[in-house]
């Protein structure tokens, strides 16, 4: 009868602990997605993402990226590929809506965002314009090779 008893509370004990961290849990994964999703801010109709490039020289910057399912690397701005010391090490045609032009291809060692990182990344420079008049700007588009 004892032995009976034991097993019931042991069974208790473990019910009421697993459904503690169960709904902690649960709690915790709200709570990071609601999170994730507050750091999404817009451009217009583009989505910006936040984004953390590491250049070859171990130096980190951060931005604001927009989403762009469309281009197949991710280009970066100038301004912030000069903030990185980003070396160009080959040259590419990039095609875009409004024409074609040679651009520089650098490497990163990392991007990051998503709560992923890619390393050895390839990267396009080229001049971004992409702000609005609540003061977001674009440091470039987080294309394919990422995504």
């Amino acid at each position: 009868m004892d032995r009976l008893i034991n097993q019931r509370l042991i069974f208790s004990v473990v019910f009421i602990l697993v459904f503690f961290l169960a709904s902690t849990l649960k709690a915790a994964q709200s709570n990071i997605l609601n999170n994730s999703l507050q750091t999404f801010t817009h451009l217009g109709p583009k989505i910006l993402v936040p984004v953390n490039l590491t250049g070859t020289n171990g130096v980190s910057v951060s931005g604001d990226f927009i989403l762009d399912t469309g281009s197949m690397m991710t280009i970066v701005d100038k301004e912030f590929a000069n903030a990185l010391n980003l070396q160009p090490y080959r040259y590419a045609n990039l095609v875009t809506s409004s024409g074609s032009t040679r651009s520089p291809i650098s490497r990163v060692s990392a991007i990051c965002s998503f709560s992923s990182c890619s390393k050895e990344v390839e990267v396009v420079v080229s001049d971004m314009d992409e702000s609005d008049s609540e003061g977001h700007h674009a440091r470039g588009l987080l294309g394919m090779n990422f995504i």
